[in-house]
């Protein structure tokens, strides 16, 4: 190898591995945890369902005894009737470093938006919970530093209607 090329291919691994340290330390700890929840609300926001999949953990587990799939499910059921906006503003209350790694992020949401006719219900069972915060359980998985996933989602007053199941929009319509 010729010695322009060896600093050639020198000076691009030294950026390569500056480029990695930058991103680590934005993505670390408390900061990183946040910044990966204010992505999942924007991919929520902006409908991308592919995303918000892989933002979620595969050990994803809630108190109504919903995974991966059923949450995902569940969030493009919801999500999905706003066709034409969606908002959601957030406001952190706390971030809390849990013992083993991972953050648990605790706030109020407000969402608003337009879509079909069940958006209506939607927002106004939405506006009932934002009195009380919602909670979210976050942790770094694999190598890469911004490698952030849900590992729980909870709020205490929000409950699954009977006969609800994710992903078939059959069983939510009925409940409107």
């Amino acid at each position: 190898m010729s010695p322009t090329r060896l600093r050639v291919a020198a000076a691009l691994a030294l950026a390569l591995v500056g480029l990695f340290a930058i991103q680590s330390y934005r993505w670390s700890g408390e900061a990183g945890a946040e910044r990966a929840h204010r992505k999942f609300l924007s991919a929520v926001a902006d409908r991308r369902w592919g995303k918000c999949h892989r933002m979620i953990s595969e050990a994803y587990s809630d108190r109504w005894g919903f995974g991966r799939r059923e949450i995902s499910l569940a969030l493009k059921d919801v999500g999905g009737q706003f066709t034409f906006a969606l908002q959601i503003d957030w406001e952190t209350r706390s971030v809390t470093a849990l013992e083993g790694g991972g953050y648990e992020i605790t706030g109020n949401a407000e969402l608003d938006g337009r879509g079909s006719p069940a958006v209506d219900l939607i927002l106004r069972e939405a506006r009932a919970y934002s009195r009380r915060p919602y909670t979210f359980r976050w942790a770094r998985e694999g190598l890469l530093p911004w490698r952030w996933k849900l590992q729980r989602a909870d709020h205490p007053d929000a409950e699954v209607p009977p006969g609800y199941v994710p992903g078939d929009l059959g069983s939510l319509a009925d409940l409107f």
